[in-house]
């Protein structure tokens, strides 16, 4: 984890835990507040590329998640580093992505997080 992160990430995991009850929700839902959160003005300032957000989202919810959703997390950030190596031309072993077959399917964390997104002001209506 990049260690320039670990404000953004501290201040956004301190921004989740005041949420009423946020520990008891399902991973999924959890996923989606961090991803929101990461917007807001407390964090926002911090990471100003949407890959510095993600990677903020991704740590605070891992920071706040039990063992196996935290390599449910991880296996899925796995996914996206190879898929992202192999778009680069890194020669890469799609067949180790799937070695678990009773892990638990992906989040779609990046999809959770474009939807998170806020619409730009200067956006055409």
């Amino acid at each position: 984890m990049d260690r320039l992160l670990m404000i953004p990430i501290t201040a956004l995991k301190n921004e989740l835990e005041r949420i009423p009850d946020f520990a008891a929700k399902p991973i999924e839902e959890r996923a989606k507040l961090a991803m929101k959160h990461v917007h807001s003005n407390n964090v926002c300032f911090m990471t100003p590329s949407d890959d510095q957000k993600f990677r903020s989202a991704c740590g605070a919810l891992i920071l706040l998640s039990s063992e196996p959703e935290q390599a449910r997390i991880n296996r899925e950030l796995r996914m996206l580093q190879t898929l992202s190596a192999a778009m680069s031309g890194v020669p890469v072993d799609f067949s180790s992505m799937c070695d678990d077959e009773d892990a638990e399917p992906p989040l779609g964390l990046m999809g959770i997080y474009r939807e998170s997104i806020p619409p730009s002001p200067w956006a055409k209506p």
